[in-house]
């Protein structure tokens, strides 16, 4: 079983040991900013590995550009108040999009907006040990809300995981059906707004 997401949480400071070699080439590591820690040296390593495995691909064909995402999945756990959930989700792997889209040098007329399009494609609850899977179309319709609350859940962690970067405007409950929180989420970490419409507010909006 993967680690559950409880809400809210709190983030955890750790330690890793690297050698004085490494260590020294980590500090020369240029990522564009002189006050760089070593954290976010780390965090754009990770991002340029990932950027390697994307299958996306970015389609310019005269005047024409576009995006052909790659979908990804994921299984994620998640404890709320009252009930544990494990969802499996597809969405789209936008990895290289941001990257281009933050490299000014590189980006030229590629897109400069994409969208995480998560679908939940089943859901289960769990308890104790045992998962009961439910069909997401009947969980939906039966407790739409909480359905809701799970999808936005799920967004915030591929974004945290696919961008490398804290949510720290949507902690509880309330701040993930809040679309004021989740814009200045979006516009402090520079995300597309475009996802922010479509992953978001359109979501929200529906359920009210």
């Amino acid at each position: 079983m993967e680690y559950v997401i409880k809400i809210p949480s709190k983030d955890k400071i750790t330690t890793i040991r690297v050698s004085e070699s490494t260590k020294r080439q980590l500090e020369r590591v240029n990522i564009g900013t002189a006050t760089a820690t070593h954290e976010d040296i780390i965090k754009k390593l990770i991002n340029l590995a990932k950027i390697q495995e994307s299958e996306t691909i970015l389609i310019k064909n005269k005047n024409i550009s576009g995006t052909k995402y790659a979908r990804l999945n994921k299984t994620l756990n998640i404890e709320l108040e009252k009930n544990r959930y494990s969802l499996v989700c597809t969405y789209n792997d936008v990895s290289l999009v941001n990257y281009i889209s933050s490299n000014k040098s590189l980006l030229g007329d590629f897109p400069k907006q994409w969208e995480i399009d998560l679908e939940i494609v089943n859901i289960g609850i769990l308890d104790k040990n045992t998962v009961h899977w439910k069909e997401p179309k009947l969980f939906y319709e039966k407790n739409t809300r909480e359905f809701l609350l799970l999808h936005l859940i799920a967004v915030k962690q591929i974004l945290e995981d696919m961008f490398l970067i804290k949510i720290s405007e949507i902690l509880t409950e309330g701040d993930y059906l809040n679309p004021e929180r989740w814009r200045s989420a979006y516009q402090r970490n520079k995300l597309s707004m475009e996802s922010y419409y479509k992953d978001i507010e359109k979501r929200i909006k529906d359920v009210d």
